[in-house]
């Protein structure tokens, strides 16, 4: 089974009480002027697939 992580803004990973190499990297470079950013996995809130997942893996 496949996990899945959400997507969190920077303002997410600035608040972050355990900060991440890949979140504060993305922090940095969303600190340049004119980034654009789509946010990033955070490994915090990896949880297991949802029922949906399951059934369209064993089908």
């Amino acid at each position: 089974m496949e996990h899945f992580m959400q997507t969190v803004t920077v303002d997410t990973c600035i608040a972050c009480k355990q900060p991440c190499s890949r979140g504060m990297a993305y922090v940095e470079k969303m600190k340049r002027p004119g980034a654009i950013g789509y946010g990033v996995p955070c490994i915090l809130t990896k949880g297991k697939p949802g029922r949906m997942q399951r059934r369209r893996r064993r089908s």
